[in-house]
């Protein structure tokens, strides 16, 4: 069953799209998309990451009309094209088998962004899902506050660690912490 998933791993990996494809069909979240986007290019300008350039693969799931996926996805752009040894392809949740749902699945949901971490040969070593950590437990403060809509949404536009700048930002950090936790085993 292993090599039967690996397989299929592959061939997403294989048929898949760049993250120019991504950008341009964005669906929703494109003012989120462009600060993101800038935001990470000066983030990452000067910056080094060598001990974690080797030859890995990434594979994306986005949906174009998810606004989390419009902030991260272009923090794995400047990510990739910071790295000599790194590969990715980008799949459209919509382009996932039904078989392969239920794998991607974070307990009973189907979770967007991730990106899932191979080596070269597609043996997997981690993944990344959705939003930065901070982030996720700034709504879940704002979600117990039991606000009316309007105010809720009004707490999340004013809320520093919401922003697509500074997520942004947090996307980078975590996954270059998630690499350098597994720097060991990259390297085997």
């Amino acid at each position: 069953m292993l090599e039967e998933i690996k397989q299929k791993i592959e061939n997403y990996y294989n048929s898949g799209n760049d993250i120019e494809f991504f950008t341009k069909n964005l669906e929703k979240g494109h003012t989120r998309n462009a600060k993101a986007t800038s935001s990470i290019q000066s983030y990452l300008s000067g910056k080094s990451f060598q001990d974690i350039d080797v030859p890995l693969r990434f594979l994306i799931f986005a949906n174009l009309d998810c606004t989390d996926c419009a902030i991260a996805v272009p923090v794995f752009k400047g990510l990739f094209d910071k790295m000599q040894n790194w590969k990715y392809s980008l799949v459209l949740g919509s382009q996932l088998g039904e078989d392969m749902e239920n794998f991607f699945k974070v307990g009973p949901k189907k979770i967007y962004p991730q990106i899932l971490v191979f080596n070269e040969n597609f043996d997997y070593i981690t993944r990344w899902v959705d939003k930065p950590q901070k982030a996720k437990e700034k709504l879940l403060e704002i979600t117990k506050m039991n606000l009316d809509p309007d105010a809720k949404k009004q707490k999340i536009i004013s809320t520093a660690e919401l922003n697509p700048e500074n997520m942004a930002v947090d996307i980078a950090d975590e996954l270059i912490l998630l690499l350098k936790k597994y720097k060991y085993y990259l390297k085997n």
